[in-house]
């Protein structure tokens, strides 16, 4: 991964890069991709599955479904539970927040 990011790329695509990993693994693959957007000005695109970690890590976020967009915007306006009920047909819980950041279960 170091590798990748030391050859200054203007545009990192992830395709569901916290596939089959670790919590630590998760953030440590996510955390520096979010430092390239805001300290360098990369555009990062990311296919994520877990909605936390877009809520956590994406300054924008869409929806697709069945291969078309359902929703685009900032991810606190997005992924709401009435959106994510609306989206997937499951109502979840909202069990907090962690630096003001909503998290679902």
């Amino acid at each position: 991964m170091s590798l990748l990011f030391n050859r200054a790329p203007l545009l990192l695509v992830l395709d569901e890069p916290t596939s089959a990993q670790d919590l630590k693994q998760q953030h440590r693959m996510l955390a520096p991709a979010r430092s390239l957007c805001h300290q360098r000005g990369y555009a990062v695109i990311a296919v994520l599955h877990d909605l936390n970690h877009v809520l956590r890590y994406c300054d924008h976020c869409v929806l697709m479904k069945e291969g078309w967009l359902s929703a685009q915007g900032k991810p606190g306006d997005v992924l709401t539970q009435d959106t994510i009920e609306a989206h997937w047909e499951y109502r979840p819980q909202l069990v907090g927040h962690m630096e003001s950041i909503p998290v679902f279960v």
